[in-house]
């Protein structure tokens, strides 16, 4: 009987703190940018392969937001993703019009996005899918703030999808390198 419960108490020792280790690492970060809603950033965007190993996927992405002028602050080669959670533009990114990568509503005098400031956070997420090959999912959201009217209304932006694919575009093409 002795043995029996020493033995329990060893087991719950290990087990224990292994299965809280466990849900530990299982928890989903929640990143949030100046919105009433929580969102769950790395569960969205869609899914792309591309050809590459994740470590060289992952090098080939900070060029790649290096030439579209996007700092990356995240930086994180062990959870591979890169990008900048909290930034900010006005009119124009990566030389195009804002309004060309994301909506949000218009107004009297045009495109939200063209004319006020833009909270914007853009992650990219890569994970292994063979050896040779990767999975990449890029999320884009913002807000547009009219700063001439006291920081309001904010209005929530949506991705039309360009950034993302323009993102992939250019990994592709440092891929074949």
């Amino acid at each position: 009987m002795r043995k029996t419960v020493w033995t329990l108490v060893i087991l719950a020792t290990v087990l224990v703190p292994a299965a809280l280790e466990a849900q530990a690492r299982s928890i989903v970060v929640v990143r949030t940018l100046r919105r009433s809603d929580r969102v769950i950033a790395d569960t969205m965007g869609s899914p792309f392969d591309v050809p590459g190993s994740p470590a060289r996927v992952f090098n080939a992405l900070a060029q790649v937001y290096a030439d579209l002028k996007i700092e990356t602050p995240l930086l994180d080669s062990v959870m591979l993703e890169i990008g900048n959670e909290k930034f900010f533009k006005r009119g124009s990114l990566a030389g195009r019009r804002l309004s060309g990568f994301v909506d949000c509503g218009r107004g009297l005098t045009g495109e939200y996005a063209d004319n006020h400031r833009v909270d914007l956070s853009l992650v990219t997420f890569v994970r292994p899918k063979t050896v040779e090959r990767s999975t990449i999912r890029s999320v884009l959201l913002g807000a547009a703030i009219n700063v001439t009217e006291g920081a309001k209304p904010t209005q929530n932006c949506n991705s039309n999808g360009e950034l993302e694919r323009l993102i992939r575009q250019r990994l592709v093409q440092k891929l074949q390198l």
